[in-house]
C-alpha cells in the first residue's frame, strides 16, 4: 500500500508473545503506531477483509504524519496528556484518525457498509 507523500509504510504483523501484541489485546486494539514510525498490526487482524485492513492501515499513517507534523517530542506528550485528561476517545490524535478510517471506508463500500466494518486503530 502506498501513501501518497508517504511512500510505503513499514507495516509489521506481529502476534503471539510480542510485547506490543500483549499491549493491543489488553487495550482491545488492532494496531500502533511507533515512536520508529513503524505500524505494528496484529496477525490475526491480517484475514480481515481488504477495505478494512486498508482502513486500518489508513489510521495509523494518520499518526506517522502527526508525528511529521507536529514533532515526535509534542505528538508524543500531547497524545499521552490527551488521553489521560480526555480518554482515549477523545483524543484530538484519535478523532483524526478514526475520521481519516471512516472517510477512507465510506469511499470505497458507502455508507451503510461502514458501521459494520470499523475496527478500533
Amino acid at each position: 500500500m502506498t501513501i501518497a507523500g508517504l511512500g510505503s509504510p513499514r507495516i509489521r504483523y506481529i502476534r503471539g508473545a510480542h510485547p506490543l501484541a500483549i499491549f493491543l489485546r489488553a487495550l482491545g486494539g488492532d494496531g500502533i503506531t511507533t515512536p520508529w514510525l513503524t505500524i505494528y498490526i496484529l496477525a490475526t487482524v491480517k484475514n480481515l477483509p481488504s477495505p478494512v485492513l486498508k482502513g486500518l492501515i489508513r489510521h495509523e499513517v494518520v499518526h506517522i504524519r502527526q508525528i511529521q507534523r507536529d514533532g515526535q517530542l509534542r505528538f508524543w506528550g500531547r497524545y499521552c496528556w490527551w488521553t489521560i485528561t480526555k480518554g482515549y476517545a477523545a483524543n484530538p490524535y484519535e478523532l483524526e484518525a478514526y475520521a481519516a478510517q471512516r472517510a477512507y471506508l465510506r469511499r470505497i463500500q458507502g455508507p451503510l457498509q461502514l458501521e459494520k466494518s470499523s475496527r478500533r486503530g
